[in-house]
């Protein structure tokens, strides 16, 4: 994102809109590591494979705390982390299937910490 940014000779990034089928988790880890570019707002679908909320028949989560719960619990800590908060969220109903078995989740962060 940096190098796209300084190829482009951006400075900053007003609204940062990110659905990327699940890698999600993975580009915030990176963008935490190498440095948050200066980014106003961001908009970050996030994916809620089966696979990460390993479900019984009843449609109760095994694994407790889920492998979802802790990745999303990181890329909070994450966005958080570097000054952003939480204004607005909902569920994607047009990509949700029954019973929370795959489902996305559309969050959205506003910038208040430099």
């Amino acid at each position: 994102l940096k190098r796209i940014m300084r190829d482009l000779n951006h400075e900053h990034i007003d609204i940062l809109k990110v659905d990327i089928e699940g890698a999600e988790y993975d580009v915030f880890d990176e963008l935490f590591s190498s440095g948050f570019p200066d980014i106003r707002q961001i908009l970050v679908e996030v994916h809620a494979f089966e696979h990460l909320q390993v479900l019984n028949k009843a449609g109760n989560v095994l694994q407790n705390p889920s492998e979802l719960r802790l990745r999303l619990d990181k890329l909070f800590e994450v966005i958080e982390g570097v000054g952003f908060r939480l204004f607005h969220k909902e569920i994607n109903v047009l990509w949700t299937h029954p019973m929370y078995s795959n489902m996305g989740v559309e969050y959205c962060f506003l910038r208040v910490i430099k």
